[in-house]
């Protein structure tokens, strides 16, 4: 029969299990990812640091998903128990008792320890995989001795075998904050930097053709295109290199538009960049002077197809398509990437 103490015991496991695996999966692909913590833990003198990463951070979601379940509970809280150890003795002990000091106070590993101590105590409760099993149903003085002498004695075994603290002020220290803030952070901004500069030039490079056709500029049109690169707007053979797409705009059709009175309006692309190549996807609408008001003439779906060619983006090809209803231009508009 359930009772208080069941509710309890899951609602302490979860939320250490969602502590953990947060924590190991952050280690993992957050930040600096894997490589980041390795280097990381080598600067605090654990060597060698890749192996420590991959170590802690697979036991933290190991010993997560043990005590979120609460299956093989008093492995868990070992496993749990140790890597805060290990945690409390090479980084958070010298920094005082409160997580906001710099460096991190012991507060965290404490609490944590406190809860795997526990839990190796009391087992998962009744809702709990162990209990449904028979296992460890309660765990018993023997059980609950031998998860925390395991977690301890794993703990200090690691430190006697890999720990070689640095001299406090040391060039390591010093590489280390390099590398935690400027490596990471700073690599990660540069990243996101570039991303948005790449989107920034090619939304300039498409909002450019408009108004270059619209004012006869030949020239500007074709500079958009890479020297090979292809226009097909479909119904007519597609236009070939520089030369031809900024030829287009004295095209009979073209040059009937602009006596008219045009404007070629495109929407704000979607694009999707890859390294030095790049897919946008867009709207285009072309809107024809009749009498004192302006009728819109055509609706078409646009697929552009760009490269980066000497550090500039440039269209290899566009394909532009009517939105009557075929599925080719709809296509043509399906998010890049998907």
């Amino acid at each position: 029969m359930t009772n208080p103490a069941d509710a309890g015991l899951l609602v302490l496991r979860c939320a250490i299990a969602a502590v953990c695996l947060a924590h190991g999966f952050n280690h993992i692909a957050g930040g600096g990812k894997i490589a980041g913590t390795g280097r990381w833990f080598s600067s605090l003198g654990m060597n060698p640091g890749i192996v420590h990463a991959w170590v802690a951070s697979l036991t933290e979601i190991a010993s997560g998903l043990s005590l979120g379940l609460g299956f093989l509970t008093v492995l868990g809280a070992a496993g749990l128990l140790g890597t805060m150890l290990v945690a409390w003795v090479t980084n958070h002990a010298r920094n005082g008792f409160f997580i906001f000091r710099p460096g991190e106070g012991y507060e965290y590993v404490m609490t944590l320890s406190a809860c795997a101590v526990a839990l190796a105590g009391t087992g998962p409760g009744r809702w709990s995989v162990d209990h449904a099993l028979g296992l460890f149903d309660p765990p018993g003085w023997a059980w609950f001795a031998a998860a925390c002498g395991a977690g301890a004695g794993g703990a200090a075994v690691l430190l006697a075998l890999c720990w070689r603290p640095p001299v406090r002020g040391s060039q390591l220290w010093v590489d280390d904050l390099i590398i935690r803030m400027a490596d990471d952070r700073i690599a990660a901004l540069e990243r996101r930097v570039r991303a948005l500069e790449d989107q920034l030039a090619i939304g300039q490079l498409i909002a450019t053709y408009g108004p270059a056709v619209d004012s006869e500029s030949a020239e500007a049109v074709g500079e958009l295109w890479s020297a090979d690169g292809v226009y097909d707007p479909g119904g007519v053979t597609p236009y070939a290199g520089r030369a031809a797409v900024g030829g287009l705009v004295y095209g009979e059709r073209h040059q009937g538009y602009l006596e008219a009175g045009c404007a070629h309006v495109l929407s704000a692309p979607r694009v999707s960049v890859n390294g030095d190549v790049a897919v946008a996807v867009n709207h285009s609408r072309v809107y024809l002077k009749d009498g004192p008001h302006w009728r819109l003439e055509r609706v078409s779906a646009n697929r552009w197809e760009l490269e980066r060619i000497d550090g500039t983006w440039q269209v290899i090809r566009r394909t532009n398509r009517l939105l009557d209803g075929t599925p080719e231009a709809r296509r043509l508009l399906t998010p890049p990437g998907r």
